[in-house]
């Protein structure tokens, strides 16, 4: 039973570990061995205006594939395949569309890959039932799939290794999770097949409200982030904080956790989670109050936490608010937190999500120390997003352009790509100073791809 682990362990070590000498059918030839120690510098690319729903790219979900060393970028119901060209300098992204004909219509997209085997899912919630997709060539064909939790908001899908024992029926490495929520009850489906099939869902345990997408580490635990959670069991009983949900028995049971000292945040956004090849658990969130970007690290499976860590402080002058974290985590030690970031002090008793004057910019803070330092590149020149972000869901009247999450991941190489909606690409009036917050409507489809600098796999450092 355990071999099975061990074996899908073996290759995702192998694809992470070895040079890349020969590039898979369809991968734009890699520079395999350097890109830099320095300080991390991206490219923005922004698709082509001529593929579907560019301009309606909000909540994009990203996965990358280090098999073939492509990524898929989802928003709305279009999927494009993203190809990474490393022989160029700076490198460059391009775009093409492969979205699947299944998911033609849905409510609330979602999307993730897994990057050892390149399995993706896509699709989004149509009700109690998903309207999901499953490919394994990078978009180039699709096949239906249909997970029902019979709650029918806010979806996250993931895909990873199965947790030992392998269940029975299993097929393939590859298990699969497909989760919703409403509004405190949480519930979640399971494939043992990488998506073909699912099972009836179950009720998770101890958290309530939004959440984030779900991760699965090396050893086949899946987890959750969630920024209302306790440690009861149950919605409203112990202690209360940010935490999540998570399974080490395939999905058929979920458990909880909150980390010490984290109140709830009382505004903002999804929270994210990364689990790194050593099993090292990165959470990021906004923090309570302030809308500071916070992260806290678990080297022991989200049983004892570190001290949270407040990265307003790494940019200079320090950023007052924080929207979208997106975390990712790759060799020991080494993660990314990707979030956007104004440092316009607003007036008094005003949110930072509320500042008519506030300017965001993407900004990437690393770890190459397992957390004990992280240093902070702003990634974009020109604003993301000017004047308000709003965090009201459907409750919002304006500004919800961006909606609710963005989105990031590591390639096989170790650069960070960060997927996210360009709310300043359809007016220049984003870029003038103390531009009135109607000029910020749009929402193209970008990714931030690094192009040099110490990246998240340390054989590449040289």
């Amino acid at each position: 039973m355990r071999s099975v682990s061990l074996a899908r362990l073996a290759l995702v070590a192998g694809l992470c570990l070895a040079a890349v000498a020969a590039v898979p059918s369809g991968a734009a030839t890699s520079r395999a061995a350097t890109f830099g120690t320095g300080t991390p510098t991206y490219v923005v690319s922004a698709a082509p205006r001529e593929l579907p729903n560019v301009d309606f790219a909000a909540e994009p979900s990203l996965g990358m594939s280090w098999k073939s060393g492509n990524a898929l970028f989802m928003a709305n119901t279009s999927t494009y395949k993203l190809r990474f060209d490393d022989r160029a300098q700076p490198p460059t992204v391009s775009w093409s569309n492969v979205s699947s004909p299944y998911s033609l219509f849905n409510m609330d997209p979602i999307l993730a890959t897994d990057p050892a085997t390149g399995v993706t899912l896509a699709g989004g919630d149509d009700g109690a039932c998903a309207v999901m997709s499953r490919t394994q060539d990078d978009g180039e064909s699709w096949t239906a799939a249909m997970p029902c939790t019979g709650v029918i908001d806010h979806p996250t899908v993931g895909l990873g290794p199965f947790h030992s024992p392998v269940p029975a029926g299993a097929a393939g490495t590859t298990a699969a999770y497909f989760c919703q929520q409403y509004p405190i009850l949480n519930q979640c489906s399971r494939s043992v097949d990488g998506g073909g099939t699912w099972s009836p869902a179950v009720t998770t345990r101890g958290c309530a409200g939004l959440f984030g997408h779900v991760k699965v580490g090396p050893d086949g635990t899946a987890i959750i982030p969630s920024n209302s959670c306790y440690t009861g069991g149950a919605p409203f009983v112990g202690e209360s904080g940010v935490g999540g949900f998570l399974s080490r028995d395939n999905g058929l049971t979920w458990s909880q956790y909150v980390i010490p000292n984290t109140p709830w945040p009382d505004r903002g956004f999804d929270p994210s989670v990364a689990i790194g090849l050593d099993g090292t658990v990165f959470q990021a969130w906004t923090g309570e109050g302030n809308a500071h970007p916070m992260v806290a690290v678990s080297n022991d499976g989200t049983a004892h936490w570190g001290k949270p860590v407040d990265l307003a402080a790494t940019v200079n002058p320090p950023l007052v608010g924080s929207s979208f974290s997106a975390a990712v985590a790759g060799g020991p030690g080494r993660a990314a937190v990707a979030f956007l970031g104004t440092q316009h002090e607003p007036k008094q008793g005003v949110s930072p999500y509320d500042d008519e004057l506030a300017v965001w910019h993407l900004y990437v803070s690393m770890t190459y120390d397992g957390g004990a330092t992280w240093k902070t590149t702003q990634v974009t020149t020109d604003p993301v997003q000017r004047g308000p972000i709003a965090d009201g869901g459907t409750t919002a009247v304006d500004a919800r352009n961006l909606l609710d999450f963005i989105d990031a991941g590591v390639t096989r190489e170790g650069r960070v790509v960060v997927a996210f909606a360009d709310g300043c690409t359809a007016t220049t009036l984003c870029t003038v100073e103390d531009a009135p917050r109607s000029t910020s409507t749009a929402a193209d489809a970008t990714v931030a791809y690094q192009a040099s600098g110490r990246g998240l796999f340390a054989q590449y450092d040289r």
